[in-house]
């Protein structure tokens, strides 16, 4: 997966609003954070239900669905 998508399984999973991740993002990337969670890097109980629904988070899909909407998946990385 590259970063947007990564960006995308992250936004597409995490509640808004919750400052943990917020930060977790703003100071590992989205990208770490991403791998990390699938990696096993944070608690497996605490955070089961959140790395099952990244895990599962079906990106192709994600992205058409924006599409579709005629929306677009802005990211800090953009230029606009």
């Amino acid at each position: 997966m590259n970063e947007l998508q990564k960006r995308l399984a992250l936004f597409a999973s995490i509640e808004p609003g919750i400052a943990f991740w917020g930060r977790e993002i703003a100071e590992r990337g989205a990208s770490a954070t991403y791998d990390r969670l699938i990696g096993g890097g944070y608690d497996s109980i605490k955070y089961g239900h959140l790395i099952e629904k990244i895990s599962g988070f079906n990106c192709p899909e994600g992205l058409e669905s924006i599409e579709k909407a005629d929306g677009v998946f802005i990211t800090p990385e953009s230029a606009d």
